[in-house]
């Protein structure tokens, strides 16, 4: 397992801290949804949703680790041929654990903050941690449409 996917791995386990004080949760109203500029919650739900959310996290987490050990199927912005596929494999593998622990630390910040929102300890999502961690994944993205338009 690279260091890259431990890291993903260590952030998606905070994700699950919230299982720790599950008993201070009971009958309390999970956030769901927040106004993007204000963080406050707009939609609620129950306990229920922050399992499925977990949940997600984890299958994502399974899902990008997949991509990363078997990187020919993905689709990249380029032609492969015999000369680039190494290069293009490489950097599409170099994108995923990127995209993984970026996905987990975005996943692991709206659980914990939910959860804290749910039992009192916060009052609105703080917004400019979600814009980061969007804007941290498109550039993520961009960066990898730039190295691979430059080699081939």
């Amino acid at each position: 397992m690279s260091l890259q996917n431990k890291l993903s791995f260590a952030i998606l386990l905070t994700a699950f801290v919230p299982l720790t004080y599950w008993g201070k949760l009971e009958g309390a109203e999970f956030p769901t949804h927040f106004n993007l500029l204000t963080g406050v919650p707009d939609n609620w739900g129950g306990k229920v949703e922050m399992l499925v959310l977990m949940g997600v996290a984890a299958a994502v987490y399974v899902l990008l680790v997949l991509c990363c050990r078997y990187p020919n199927p993905m689709t990249y912005p380029a032609r492969i041929t015999e000369e680039n596929k190494e290069k293009l494999y490489s950097l599409g593998v170099s994108l995923g654990q990127r995209m993984n622990w970026l996905m987990m630390l975005t996943f692991s910040l709206t659980i914990n903050c939910s959860a804290l929102i749910a039992i009192g300890v916060m009052e609105r999502f703080p917004v400019y941690m979600i814009w980061i961690s969007l804007l941290a994944i498109l550039a993520a993205v961009i960066q990898f449409i730039v190295q691979v338009r430059r080699a081939v």
